[in-house]
């Protein structure tokens, strides 16, 4: 009986060592897991950052390129000038697309940020190919 009592004593040690070794390394796994979502959303955000200013940048470049062909319209050919005013009010028209979308993703995070920075790269690959259209009629 002594024996059976001393060893259930140890089982019950042994258990308790255990436990308190698990609940250390759990409270670890907590504190990792922690530090990561920590670093995952800094990164993101750091992320989020440099894509608004480098889009920023490029639309404020665009919007000079813009006017610069507004410029030019205005001393064009009637027969011409219909035609790149048509184009300009597309290009003016994407350029507000762009920007309303870049000041909704401005405010968005996390999946909905993701969602919007696809729209956003559609609206300003839209933009930039009208650009690029207008650009070439005033070559020809």
């Amino acid at each position: 009986m002594k024996y059976i009592l001393g060893l259930l004593t140890t089982l019950i040690v042994l258990a308790f060592v255990q436990f308190s070794f698990a609940s250390k390394a759990g409270e670890k796994v907590k504190q990792k897991a922690g530090e990561t979502v920590d670093a995952t959303k800094e990164y993101a955000t750091s992320t989020k950052k440099e894509f608004e200013t480098k889009l920023n940048s490029e639309l404020e470049e665009l919007n000079g390129k813009i006017t610069e062909l507004k410029e030019k319209a205005k001393t064009s050919g009637k027969e011409a000038k219909a035609e790149v005013q048509d184009q300009l009010k597309e290009l003016e028209t994407k350029r507000q697309d762009v920007s309303l979308k870049l000041e909704k993703l401005k405010k968005s995070s996390g999946k909905a940020w993701t969602r919007m920075k696809e729209g956003v790269e559609s609206a300003w690959n839209d933009l930039k190919s009208a650009y690029s259209k207008a650009a070439e009629s005033f070559k020809e």
